[in-house]
């Protein structure tokens, strides 16, 4: 991580500095004993031959110099040295810091190349899961059965019931006839099928799949309200996928960010023959809505007819 590079950097600089603090102590400290110890055989000299002639105290004198400023040629070539190691490890520190930074970027490049696969695996995933939890709701229902003809007569009961419901109902969509405005006419025309009062979801999709959402209307609802949505569905193929959710939206019918859905996944139904279907909600404080009449997958395609609200 950046705190792990940046903590080794500070350490290597630390490092740097405690070893040119050791060697200029260390070369003051030699020059310094080297210096009293010369000094001190020049006073116990002087001190002995307090009678040698000014020639002998010039002679001891020079030769005190040249051993001074060859000390201080010494202990200036060692700092020169010392400087330059430091140099030539600054210019290592830099190097591997610029590799370290290298690594850092491929790394963190990786890691959101591994994010996104994982984002749209797990997509992949939770959809395959909703379709196959539906199927096996599918299977469950046709497996049973229902011999009790008094069973079947209640269920025949519910149905006239449900239909005379939708037929004494007001319709809140608008145009379900022949799926003409407010539906997204234009698209259904270019890349869906009208046939005869049963809409064929559109087969076109574009890179994220929006034309597959073109069957769609804009509704203003009360709030905290209950409504029925239902429409028919039948599958092109052996099994169909029909999917409606019912999304969030401003007031003028456009999309949140992020998007919003009042129902969503739990619209998802596979069918394998004509049927009514049935979803009902309460709006909260919600007023209002985009209703999409789509298809979970393009192998999956399902006409829709009398769609009702």
């Amino acid at each position: 991580s950046n705190s792990n590079t940046e903590k080794v950097i500070r350490d290597y600089q630390s490092q740097l500095e405690q070893y040119l603090d050791f060697r200029l102590n260390t070369e003051r400290e030699n020059f310094n004993n080297h210096f009293e110890q010369e000094t001190g055989l020049i006073r116990d000299k002087i001190n002995e031959s307090n009678q040698t002639s000014q020639a002998s105290i010039n002679v001891l004198d020079n030769k005190f110099t040249d051993e001074f400023n060859n000390v201080q040629n010494e202990f200036r070539t060692s700092l020169q040295n010392a400087q330059n190691q430091i140099n030539i490890n600054q210019a290592s520190y830099t190097s591997d810091k610029e590799v370290v930074q290298s690594k850092l970027t491929e790394l963190y490049s990786k890691q959101n190349e591994s994010k996104l696969y994982i984002d749209t695996k797990a997509n992949d995933v939770t959809n395959e899961f909703n379709q196959s939890i539906e199927r096996a709701k599918s299977e469950v229902l046709q497996a049973t059965n229902f011999s009790n003809s008094a069973t079947l007569e209640q269920i025949n009961q519910i149905n006239r019931k449900v239909d005379n419901m939708k037929i004494g109902a007001v319709n809140l969509l608008k145009g379900t006839s022949n799926y003409t405005t407010p539906f997204n006419h234009n698209k259904i025309v270019e890349f869906g099928k009208v046939i005869n009062d049963q809409l064929y979801a559109l087969e076109h999709e574009d890179s994220k799949g929006y034309f597959f959402w073109e069957t769609n209307q804009f509704v203003k609802l009360e709030p905290n309200t209950d409504y029925v949505l239902s429409y028919d569905v039948i599958p092109k193929f052996e099994v169909g996928g029909a999917y409606t959710p019912i999304e969030i939206v401003n007031e003028n019918g456009y999309s949140l960010k992020p998007r919003q859905f009042l129902l969503k996944n739990e619209t998802i139904k596979e069918v394998k023959d004509k049927q009514r279907l049935i979803f009902k909600f309460n709006t909260g404080n919600q007023t209002n809505l985009r209703i999409y009449f789509t298809s979970t997958w393009p192998s999956k395609l399902v006409y829709i007819a009398k769609p009702q609200l």
